[in-house]
């Protein structure tokens, strides 16, 4: 079964391979260095000299300061001075850039000044403004003729505008400003080509600047209006203030808190007393209800006594016992309900007695009485109806006063609501009476303040007159130049290594093709493949075990017998194969068998199948003919076309003499079936050196009946796009591939810098 390496994601990269990708493309990285300092360097040497004059303006905290202002901050009045400071700051940065300064500067400097970055009042054209004797004034003419031609269907009144509104965007770009930190001051700067003008230019932007700050913070006809808004909320205030001392005498109270508390308190209490007194009529109506319904119920008048014979009898003892219990019952009917358990006792006790009453029939004496039970309930009832009366009274009582309460409330919290707001009234009209003192006293200063032109900006330093030029600054260009070129190069290294899709490292044959790598051959000259392109021969053709390289076919030998043996069935016959001609097949195939033999106990054939280049036969020094296909073509016998090459225990079989035409014949015949049989049984490993896949078709037809099949890689020249088809078309085709070989490998990294890492 053949063995794949798979990879969930591309591995990391190791230091190694960083200090591959650099020294694989170091030529790329040096020259874009060398060409990155040289185009910095004259960048810098042919870009225009720039002059800066610097200036810097004092702001101090409030406006101007005058002594009347500084007194108005009330003693215990807290001021937020960072936050005062940083917003006058940038008041006074708007002010500087304000478009109109702007316009007026570069109306009175003039367009073609601004533009030009000089003038003749200044000293033309500045020190530094020539590039070899010649000014730079001409080497700006090309560009300037462009922009004329552009420029050419405008008519005079439109370019005079396109070329102010140039001039005042150069102004904008080339001014510059910037708060210094922890301080109330500002830095203000001008570029421009001649030192003279810069100078010029920024003591122009001041000037002009110091009269908009006074014109921007005086206010005209302020005066006026607020003494009139002054006085208006003077008057609302103070009638304000009446409405609100008349509201609480009419209130008539002295705190409205602790009136809501008696108010409320005394609502609680007139709610628990009708919550009560309607509890009471209700258990009330219901004992008088219960009473009526008794008293219905009972004769006015009952038998008191019944005599029979002179002498009492059973049955007067039975009536009279009847009697007691019906006033049992009925005792019990106004003490409980009708479902009761006493009063259905008491009821089944009459029934009982009036039954066992019914049995006598002897004749009585009947005497009949006022029914005291039913005159005590009614007494009762008359009592009880009275209370109802009283309880109803009470509660009607406990209503009035419950309204009267709620309406004193609620005209307590419209009182409560109409004084706050009348007190919020007076606060708010209070505070606009103070901004509008306030701006009346400002409005005093001001008109005080623009008679003499006082103001709270003063400059501290005056713009200076540049002798040294600011821009270009060469060093730090020059250095910049170098960080470009050494992560510029880098760049463009690691650009070259990621669209560069040939093979490198065995590596990439894992990563690439999933198929084990078994190894990589080291080239014999590196430095002509690094610089001067791909030799007409890599490998030499004459076997040479002294060569270096032979260590690397020792290992591949190594793997390659390692793989046989964990493989379930005996693998024994290769062939080798590449993606084009000139890969170095045979050499590989050459001194791999002469590793198999120094490897293995058995012995080794090495077959040459390439028909169209042999080469085997070169390499050791043999026989052409007869070869292979003169041994399929039945014309000799084994024994008497392999030839011994010179190193024990391996035996070579050259190609013979066949055209390209019977290729493929040659191995669609029963022999070759055969010889593979027989090779298996004489030799330990059999080694067969095929063309390349796209040049001879036979390449699959032999590499599906081999054991498997070893794709050799010419390093820094097969793609993997080229490589994985060849791969699909052998894999199609029925063949096992048993590995890569990258072949003609170079090591990029110095030995000394490898084995450190």
């Amino acid at each position: 079964m053949q063995k794949t390496i798979q990879f969930e994601e591309p591995p990391e990269k190791s230091l190694r391979d960083i200090y591959y990708i650099i020294f694989r493309h170091k030529w790329k990285a040096i020259w874009f260095f060398i060409g990155a300092i040289i185009i910095v360097n004259l960048i810098s040497f042919f870009s225009p000299r720039i002059y800066r004059s610097e200036a810097e303006l004092l702001i101090k905290i409030g406006r101007e300061s005058g002594p009347a202002l500084e007194s108005a901050v009330a003693p215990n009045q807290f001021v937020d001075v960072t936050a005062q400071r940083e917003n006058e700051l940038n008041s006074e940065i708007s002010i500087l850039k304000n478009r109109e300064l702007m316009e007026k500067v570069v109306d009175s400097i003039g367009v073609e000044a601004i533009l030009k970055g000089y003038d003749k009042e200044t000293g033309g054209q500045g020190l530094g403004q020539k590039i070899l004797g010649i000014p730079r004034k001409l080497i700006a003419l090309p560009f300037e003729g462009v922009a004329k031609l552009l420029s050419f269907f405008d008519s005079e009144e439109v370019k005079k505008l396109k070329q102010r509104e140039k001039a005042i965007q150069n102004l904008y770009k080339n001014f510059k400003t910037e708060i210094i930190k922890k301080s109330n001051s500002i830095k203000v700067s001008y570029d421009a080509k001649s030192p003279g003008l810069a100078q010029k230019v920024l003591s122009k932007i001041i000037d002009s600047y110091l009269d908009k700050h006074i014109q921007v913070h005086r206010t005209e006809g302020s005066y006026q209006f607020f003494n009139d808004q002054k006085n208006r909320l003077y008057q609302t205030i103070l009638q304000t203030s009446k409405e609100l001392s008349e509201l609480k005498n009419k209130a008539q109270v002295g705190s409205l808190e602790e009136q809501r508390s008696i108010l409320m308190k005394r609502i609680g209490f007139l709610k628990r007393e009708l919550e009560s007194t309607e509890a009471e009529i209700a258990v009330s109506e219901a004992m008088v209800n219960t009473m009526e319904q008794e008293i219905a119920n009972l004769p006015p008048a009952i038998v008191k006594q019944e005599v029979s014979g002179g002498a009492l009898s059973a049955p007067d003892e039975m009536l009279k016992r009847v009697n007691e219990l019906e006033l049992k019952e009925q005792e019990l009917r106004a003490t409980f309900t009708e479902d009761s358990i006493p009063v259905l006792e008491a009821k089944r006790q009459v029934e009982e007695a009036k039954r066992i009453l019914k049995k006598t029939e002897e004749t009585r004496q009947i005497t009949r009485g006022i029914n005291e039970t039913r005159q005590r309930l009614e007494l009762n009832l008359l009592t009880e109806k009275s209370v109802l009366a009283s309880l109803k009274s009470k509660s009607e009582a406990l209503k009035e006063q419950l309204t009267k309460a709620q309406e004193e409330l609620n005209l307590l919290n419209d009182i409560e609501q109409r004084i706050t707001q009348l007190e919020l009234d007076k606060k708010i009209q209070e505070t606009n009476y103070q901004k509008y003192y306030e701006g009346l006293e400002q409005s005093l200063i001001d008109q005080a303040l623009e008679l003499v032109k006082i103001s709270n900006v003063r400059i501290v330093q005056s713009p200076t007159y540049p002798m040294k030029y600011a821009r270009p600054r060469l060093l730090l260009n020059c250095i910049l130049g170098i960080l470009l070129g050494i992560f510029g190069g880098l760049g463009l290294a690691f650009i070259s290594e990621s669209l560069n899709h040939s093979f490198g490292k065995p590596e990439d044959i894992e990563r690439t093709l999933e198929i084990p790598a078994l190894g990589a051959i080291t080239s014999l000259v590196p430095k002509q493949s690094a610089c001067k392109g791909k030799p007409d021969q890599w490998l030499p053709f004459k076997f040479d075990p002294t060569l270096p390289f032979i260590k690397d076919f020792e290992a591949v030998g190594e793997r390659l017998i390692m793989w046989a043996k964990r493989q379930p069935s005996s693998y024994q016959v290769f062939s080798l194969t590449g993606c084009h001609k000139g890969a170095g097949v045979s050499t590989v195939a050459a001194y791999l068998a002469s590793s198999l033999v120094h490897h293995s106990e058995g012995r080794v054939l090495l077959v040459d199948a390439n028909f169209s280049h042999p080469t085997i036969h070169q390499i050791f020094n043999l026989n052409h003919s007869p070869g292979l296909a003169d041994l399929v073509g039945s014309s000799y016998i084994q024994t008497s076309v392999i030839q011994p090459s010179g190193i024990a225990r391996l035996d070579v079989l050259s190609a013979g003499k066949a055209n390209i035409a019977q290729g493929q014949k040659v191995f669609e015949s029963t022999i070759f079936t055969d010889l593979i049989k027989f090779w298996k049984h004489e030799y330990h490993f059999v080694l067969i050196d095929t063309p390349a896949v796209w040049e001879e078709s036979y390449v699959v037809t032999l590499g599906s009946m081999v054991d498997g099949m070893i794709m050799v890689f010419e390093a820094e020249e097969d793609r993997w796009e080229v490589a994985q088809r060849a791969k699909n078309l052998l894999e199609m085709g029925g063949v096992k591939l048993v590995g890569g070989i990258l072949n003609k490998r170079i090591f990029y990294v110095p030995q000394w810098v490898y084995q450190r890492l």
